[in-house]
């Protein structure tokens, strides 16, 4: 019994030094991360971890039901969607819902974390404030927003992913910015100390933290928090049938405009249906359709890998699969908004996993839900 005491004792001891070692070097961080993953049998941030975080709620307005008209998915299409480890399949077709599977109980209500959907959100916000006249033009330099030292670069240019900041978008190392991003309490005070190193405007390279400097100037913009401006503008317009929230970075913090938005994926769905009709709901425009359209035109400048991008926009992903072009909002864990513009279509996934290998950058998981979608 004395034996069984003291190994109790020194685990719990050593648990204590290593808490106490990670606050004291500055990585406090990683106590929060550890006991969000590890100890909940996860290696990275999962789709269900609202419950983790402080958030703020984004309320909805008026809801739309769109008319369904389900049809079966193949015995085959099931077994892919489980074997993915999916929670939500959602297709609207022509303004109707034509197919809603969901992988486990409560899925259907379920606030899923949008992880870098979140990113395209926040493109939406830029067109809004350029459209309010809180934003005077996307060739306004940072520094007109924030406190910004050093060389600039503008907000065209976080947008297209071509800073030229070197964040790292690593989500393996644990001392890597992307980890202190999602887990840290001072998002702001861990972000504007990166400076300008490459020629803004000269490559592509994906990277969280231009999103952050976007949600900052956003918010200096607009005086208003991101998450009360996205109410305004967007979610009460939508016909949502739920609120939503955002991943805050402390309690009454910051919005983490990376990632972190909770929402069901059928109102996933209704924001995709919003793009879909060019920034209009029911004839109404909530987002400046000039600016959409920019929003998918691709910057074609090269990557670290000297291939021309032409797979982005302005926070928004573009493809093609069996000749059929798409747009897309996409987030880690293969969380996808799939705008198909000529079949009048949009696809929603929500899960657990995401392929690693790519086709012209896009996840070959996210093809084959495509064509799921597209053979309904």
């Amino acid at each position: 019994m004395k034996k069984a005491l003291k190994i109790v004792l020194i685990v719990f001891g050593s648990i204590g030094l290593l808490i106490g070692i990670l606050y004291f070097t500055g990585n406090g961080y990683l106590a929060r991360g550890i006991y969000c993953t590890y100890l909940h049998g996860k290696i990275k941030p999962d789709i269900d971890d609202q419950s983790f975080f402080d958030t703020r709620k984004i309320n909805r307005g008026e809801a739309i039901n769109l008319p369904a008209k389900l049809k079966v998915l193949s015995n085959e299409n099931v077994a892919f969607l489980n074997s993915t480890e999916s929670e939500a399949f959602l297709v609207f077709k022509n303004d109707t819902l034509v197919s809603e599977w969901y992988g486990s109980y409560g899925a259907d209500s379920t606030h899923w974390n949008s992880f870098s959907m979140a990113k395209s959100v926040i493109s939406l916000l830029i067109g809004c404030a350029l459209e309010d006249g809180k934003i005077s033009s996307l060739q306004d330099p940072i520094s007109k927003y924030i406190p910004w030292s050093g060389n600039d670069v503008t907000l065209e240019q976080l947008l297209h992913m071509s800073s030229g900041i070197p964040f790292g978008e690593s989500y393996s190392s644990p001392f890597g910015y992307m980890a202190k991003a999602y887990y840290h309490s001072g998002l702001k005070a861990i972000t504007t100390p990166f400076k300008v190193e490459q020629t803004p405007g000269s490559y592509w390279s994906y990277e969280g933290g231009n999103t952050v400097l976007l949600g900052m100037a956003l918010e200096a913009a607009t005086q208003k928090k991101i998450s009360n401006y996205f109410e305004e503008k967007i979610w009460t317009k939508i016909g949502a049938a739920s609120p939503t929230y955002w991943n805050l970075d402390t309690e009454n913090g910051f919005e983490k405009p990376f990632t972190g938005i909770y929402a069901t994926a059928k109102d996933f769905g209704m924001l995709g249906q919003c793009i879909l009709h060019h920034g209009k709901v029911n004839g109404q425009e909530i987002i400046d359709s000039t600016y959409l359209a920019q929003s998918f035109e691709p910057w074609t400048i090269q990557d670290g890998k000297n291939s021309v991008c032409h797979w982005y926009g302005l926070h928004w992903w573009m493809g093609e699969v069996d000749g059929v072009k798409f747009k897309s909002a996409r987030g880690m864990r293969g969380q996808y908004i799939v705008i198909i513009p000529e079949k009048n279509m949009v696809v929603v996934r929500i899960g657990h996993q995401q392929s690693k290998e790519r086709i012209n950058q896009m996840p070959v998981d996210m093809l084959s839900y495509i064509r799921m979608g597209l053979a309904l």
